[in-house]
């Protein structure tokens, strides 16, 4: 399971214009599976894969691990490699893979995380990454998407008559995959889940939240 460990200072910067500074800190272990959800642990049991390359936007990784670890859930990090270091665009956040994503299947997961920055770049040439997301989305499960996140949606070819977000520059991009824009703090349509940018965090994290909470319901 995922382990960061960090004083972040988290430089709401990159993804958008206005500038913001804020304090946290993000620990772990993650979530241990398998307990029974309660009201201040609605995702217990639950595991969710976060999408890892090298110059993601910091926040965008650390706060939406800490928001499903706080509701109980486990999060995996899948990356090109198991067991290596990636270090967030602002040097604010550094973490360890868990898992390679040629080793990373739909049905270990129940919903999937793809934080912004540069790392998207990366990560949607990654043909084990894009499979993941396609899978997911097949399978009806949360995927989540923030900032420029949704350029390895757009990759993966899931976005084809939905309604989504993302950083302004990476609108083109959208559209030409067939989703229809629109410029909000955070957009749901099906399964899939897009913000704008760091300043989108709270909703965004909160949509994901209420969708794994209702997959859970479902089950």
């Amino acid at each position: 399971m995922a382990l960061i460990t960090a004083v972040v200072v988290v430089m709401l910067t990159g993804c958008r214009d206005e500038e913001q500074a804020e304090q946290q800190t993000v620990e772990g272990p993650a979530g241990q599976g398998g307990a029974p959800a309660t009201s201040d642990r609605p995702l217990a049991g639950m595991t969710v894969a976060v999408l890892v390359a090298d110059e993601f936007e910091d926040s965008e990784l650390a706060k939406p691990v800490e928001a499903v670890q706080k509701a109980g859930a486990g999060v995996v990090l899948v990356a090109a490699k198991a067991g290596q270091q990636y270090t967030g665009k602002n040097g604010e956040v550094t973490v360890t893979s868990d898992r390679a994503a040629g080793n990373a299947r739909a049905e270990q997961f129940d919903g999937l995380v793809i934080p912004g920055g540069h790392a998207p770049a990366t990560m949607r040439e990654n043909q084990d990454m894009v499979r993941l997301v396609r899978e997911m989305v097949a399978a009806g499960k949360p995927v989540a998407a923030i900032c420029h996140g949704p350029q390895v949606l757009v990759t993966a070819g899931v976005l084809e008559g939905l309604e989504a977000t993302c950083y302004r520059s990476v609108r083109g991009e959208l559209e030409g995959a067939g989703a229809e824009y629109h410029d909000l703090p955070v957009i749901v349509d099906s399964n899939i889940i897009t913000s704008r940018h760091p300043g989108d965090l709270a909703q965004f994290n909160a949509a994901l939240i209420r969708a794994l909470s209702r997959q859970r319901a479902g089950r």
